[in-house]
C-alpha cells in the first residue's frame, strides 16, 4: 500500500541509544525537508521519541540546505550553500508513541536489554529531551487500546505495550492513569492545546 507521495523512510537500527542513531534522522530531514521541500512525518513507538529529540535539540539549529542526488538513493548534496534555521515540517503523526517511556521497560518486561529499552524507561525517556520544544511542529498522537493480562503494570488503557500517557502525549513527572472519555476508572484522554 502506498505510504504517501514521494515516500522516503529514514531507517535507524532500532535498538540503540536514541542519541546514538539521531542522526540517521536528521540526515534525512536535512536531505528531504529543507529548501524549497516541506515533509509529513509518520512515526511509530520509539520513533516518536526519536523525532521528539531531533526537533527539541536540533530544530532551532542552522541546517544547510539539501537536495537528493539523481539516481543515488539516500544521498544528498547542498543545494546552494545556505543555510535555514530547522526543517520544513508541515506535521507529525505518531501511532502508538512511547515518547513518555513504558512501564514494561521499567519492570524488565521486555526480555532484552538493548540500548533502547534503557531509554525507554518512563525516567530516562521523559527526561531525554524537553517534550514540549517540538520547534513549532505540531504532533498529531494515535494511541491503542487494547490491553492484555501482562499489560496490568501500564496504568490506564495501553496497546500492550505504550499506556495512554505516552501514546497520547501526557508524559509528565507522573504519566497518570488515562482511558477513553467516559470510562469510569481513570481520567479521559482528551485533545490537549
Amino acid at each position: 500500500v502506498a505510504a504517501g507521495v514521494n515516500k522516503v523512510a529514514a531507517n535507524w537500527d532500532g535498538r540503540s541509544h536514541i542519541a546514538t542513531e539521531n542522526y540517521r534522522l536528521r540526515d534525512a530531514l536535512d536531505c528531504y525537508c529543507t529548501g524549497s521541500n516541506w515533509c509529513y512525518v509518520a512515526a511509530y513507538s520509539a520513533g516518536d521519541m526519536m523525532v521528539g529529540y531531533a526537533l527539541d535539540l536540533y530544530g532551532g539549529t542552522p541546517r544547510y540546505k539539501k537536495v537528493p542526488v539523481p539516481n543515488a538513493s539516500g544521498v544528498c548534496t547542498n543545494s546552494d550553500g545556505r543555510t535555514q534555521t530547522g526543517w520544513n515540517i508541515k506535521w507529525v503523526r505518531v501511532a502508538a508513541g512511547a515518547a513518555g517511556g513504558s512501564e514494561l521497560a521499567n519492570v524488565g518486561a521486555w526480555a532484552v536489554s538493548e540500548p533502547l529499552v534503557a531509554d525507554l524507561k518512563t525516567a530516562t525517556a521523559r527526561s531525554l529531551y524537553d517534550h514540549n520544544d517540538t520547534a513549532g511542529t505540531v504532533f498529531y498522537m494515535y494511541a491503542g487500546a487494547k490491553g492484555a493480562l501482562y499489560s496490568a503494570v501500564l496504568p490506564g488503557q495501553d496497546d500492550e505495550v505504550v499506556a495512554y500517557h505516552s501514546s497520547g502525549a501526557i508524559s509528565g513527572s507522573s504519566g497518570g492513569s488515562y482511558c477513553n472519555p467516559r470510562d469510569w476508572f481513570c481520567n479521559d484522554l482528551t485533545l490537549g492545546p
